[in-house]
């Protein structure tokens, strides 16, 4: 059995597949809340070079478990080769907050990172939270990936809660509009590569699907496969922006929430 198979196959790699709320995902969920107890608690009242330090490395966490999915799904292991998979090219919600994490961590403050970091503490905070407590098809048979599926959502929700602890998240009309037209930037893309892919043919027989908002494939998120099956797929991919924008300003309340409970020294 050669190395790659070690990894990613090896039996104690293997375990059943986790249901929703089993043991596993109880487990994690618990980790996950007393991980941003202690992160809110401990991190709360730094400075900005802690925030950034926070943000950078949560960063790499996220990018180097991407790239263990990434691998995992591309290699054959009765060839014992790699072919690329386009179907986990790194375009999805966890992906891109990374890259966004990055980004702002590294950014001089200003509006530009406060667009950022409202896109974060909303829209990240959202999703994180929903696929932690409903993470619909995350689990597999491999708990190195179910580890990675819980550590991704998990850390986008402890970073938004975060970011509104420490105060570097502060609701106005204006950053939340910033906030949407880092969504709006991030979706588009997610269409444009969704569209170019499907209409080229080089995704091959993968479904290629960013932002599982793909107008040639049904969606596996929740009511918006239904939606996309009943009306104009365009109208789909709409819907989906419109209900993820209200999502994210329920985050808005519940992040405001956050900051009268941490009482946190500067908001900024």
């Amino acid at each position: 059995m050669s190395f790659w198979n070690d990894i990613f196959y090896n039996s104690g790699l293997s375990m059943a597949v986790p249901g929703m709320y089993g043991t596993f995902h109880i487990i994690a969920i618990g980790i996950i809340l007393v991980l941003a107890v202690l992160a809110i608690g401990i991190f709360r009242n730094k400075s900005i070079k802690a925030m950034r330090a926070i943000l950078i490395t949560t960063s790499l966490i996220l990018m180097l478990l991407e790239v263990y999915k990434i691998m995992f799904y591309c290699y054959n292991p009765i060839a014992d080769s790699f072919t690329f998979d386009w179907s986990v090219f790194p375009w999805q919600f966890g992906i891109v907050s990374a890259l966004i994490m990055f980004i702002a961590g590294i950014s001089k403050e200003g509006k530009f990172q406060h667009g950022l970091l409202m896109f974060l503490a909303t829209f990240s905070l959202f999703w994180g939270a929903a696929m932690l407590f409903y993470p619909m098809y995350s689990f597999g048979g491999n708990i190195v990936l179910n580890i990675q599926a819980m550590a991704e959502v998990g850390l986008l929700f402890i970073v938004g809660l975060y970011l509104w602890a420490c105060g570097r998240a502060k609701f106005s009309f204006k950053r939340f509009g910033g906030a949407i037209i880092v969504f709006i930037i991030v979706s588009a893309v997610a269409v444009g590569l969704n569209t170019l892919m499907y209409e080229t043919g080089w995704a091959g027989p993968y479904a290629f699907n960013m932002f599982n908002i793909s107008q040639y494939h049904l969606s596996t998120i929740p009511y918006l496969g239904t939606v996309q099956s009943s009306v104009n797929p365009w109208v789909g991919v709409l819907v989906y922006a419109g209900v993820f924008i209200c999502c994210a300003f329920i985050a808005v309340l519940v992040g405001r929430l956050i900051q009268k409970i941490t009482k946190p020294a500067n908001i900024v």
